[in-house]
């Protein structure tokens, strides 16, 4: 609560509010959600590639998760790399790799990395996990009922860090009068 206070008594905030996810972060909480007045705060943007949760509803039984299990724990670990300083040697496929990263010198030479990073389940607060869903009214393509799920949050957390770094150092040379709390906020 302390950070989102002082990211909103910034001159340049608008209106700041906190999701149920809401935890300590770089100056503007994970979880946070700051508007500001022709300003963009690096650290606030966020330190993840591609950073994403994703809701699978699968079509197998939920029994599924009992009788199943070894072959779902074998299907995550096949797509996911585990543990701090996972990779991948093949590449996944997403949109932001797609993008241009020769705009400038630091993503120039990260690229590589993202890549091998990208969808990786390292450490932190990512994760992969099955369970039961259960659809309460019929809407978006899925019937009322209990479903088999597979929820994950993944990103590629390396790269992501250091262009996080390099701009929010730009921003806080650029700011020297911030107190010393203030600086992530730059």
């Amino acid at each position: 609560m302390l950070q989102m206070n002082n990211a909103t008594s910034l001159p340049i905030s608008v209106r700041g509010a906190l999701m149920s996810d809401a935890h300590q972060g770089y100056g503007l909480p994970i979880g946070g959600i700051l508007a500001t007045r022709n300003a963009v705060i690096p650290y606030g943007v966020g330190m993840d590639i591609a950073c994403r949760m994703c809701l699978s509803v699968l079509s197998l039984p939920l029994a599924a998760l009992a009788k199943k299990e070894n072959r779902l724990i074998r299907a995550i670990e096949k797509e996911t790399s585990f543990g701090v300083g996972a990779v991948f040697t093949e590449r996944k496929q997403h949109a932001v790799m797609d993008m241009d990263w020769q705009f400038s010198e630091t993503t120039k030479k990260l690229k590589d990395e993202a890549w091998s990073q990208l969808g990786t389940s390292g450490s932190g607060n990512h994760f992969v996990e099955f369970g039961r869903l259960q659809v309460t009214e019929s809407g978006a393509g899925i019937l009322k009922g209990t479903y088999l799920a597979l929820l994950s949050h993944s990103g590629s957390r390396g790269p992501g860090a250091r262009i996080a770094t390099h701009y929010s150092n730009l921003a806080t040379a650029l700011h020297p009068e911030l107190p010393k709390h203030l600086r992530h906020l730059a």
